[in-house]
C-alpha cells in the first residue's frame, strides 16, 4: 500500500510443487461446508464454501454467522508454522475460502471482526487459478488492483483493515477452483 498500512504480495511464495501438493490436500481433505452470512437481516447461503480451523478451537463469528470449527490439518497446520516463522506473527487460526471459478468471489469488506487481534498480521494464501485481488481506501476511493497467482502468500500489515477494504471481485472468465488460506490471530 503506498500509505495507511502494508501490504506484500510475494507471488512465488510456493513452488509450484508445494502449491500443487496443498491444492490437492485441501480438495481431498477438507470437509467444506456452504458459507452463510446476515444480509439485510436474512440469511444467505453464499455460493462459495468453506472451513474455518483453530488450534484453540476459537470461535469466529463474520456477517452475523458464527462458524464452526475444525482442528488443522497436519499439512496446514505444517504451513501455519512455516508462516509463523516468516512473519514473526503466532498465528491461532484460519479461514479457507473455496470459489468453484470466477462466477463466485467476496464483495468488498474488512477484516476487522471482535474476535481478531486488532492490527494483527494476516497472512493469505493462493491455490488453484490466479484471481485479480482490490484493495479501495475507505477515504480516498482510490483502488489497487494485484493478480494473485497459484502458491503466492499476500500479507497485510498494521493498519490495513482501518483504512483499505478489500475484496476477490467476480470474473466470468476465470474457469478453475481458487482456493484461499487466510492465517489469523485470534484473541
Amino acid at each position: 500500500m503506498p500509505y495507511d498500512g502494508e501490504v506484500f504480495l510475494i507471488p512465488d511464495f510456493l513452488s509450484i510443487t508445494e502449491a500443487d501438493t496443498y491444492f490437492k490436500h485441501v480438495e481431498k481433505e477438507l470437509s467444506w461446508v456452504p458459507d452463510k452470512v446476515i444480509l439485510y437481516g436474512k440469511e444467505i447461503t453464499t455460493k462459495r464454501t468453506m472451513v474455518w480451523m483453530s488450534d484453540s478451537m476459537k470461535s469466529y463469528t463474520y456477517s452475523g454467522v458464527k462458524k464452526d470449527i475444525v482442528s488443522f490439518t497436519s499439512l496446514l497446520n505444517e504451513l501455519k508454522e512455516s508462516l509463523i516463522r516468516v512473519t514473526d506473527t503466532p498465528f491461532n487460526s484460519c479461514l479457507a475460502n473455496r470459489y468453484a471459478n470466477g462466477s463466485e468471489g467476496m464483495s468488498w469488506h474488512t477484516d476487522n471482526e471482535k474476535e481478531l487481534v486488532a492490527f494483527a498480521t494476516i497472512a493469505s494464501i493462493s491455490l488453484g487459478a490466479e484471481r485479480r485481488f482490490d484493495f479501495r481506501h475507505k477515504i480516498t476511493n482510490e483502488t489497487i488492483s494485484l493478480q494473485l497467482p497459484h502458491g503466492s502468500l499476500l500479507i497485510m500489515k498494521g493498519v490495513v483493515q482501518q483504512y483499505w477494504k478489500h475484496q476477490l471481485p467476480i470474473q466470468k472468465k476465470v474457469q478453475g477452483v481458487r482456493v484461499n488460506l487466510t492465517y489469523r490471530q485470534m484473541k
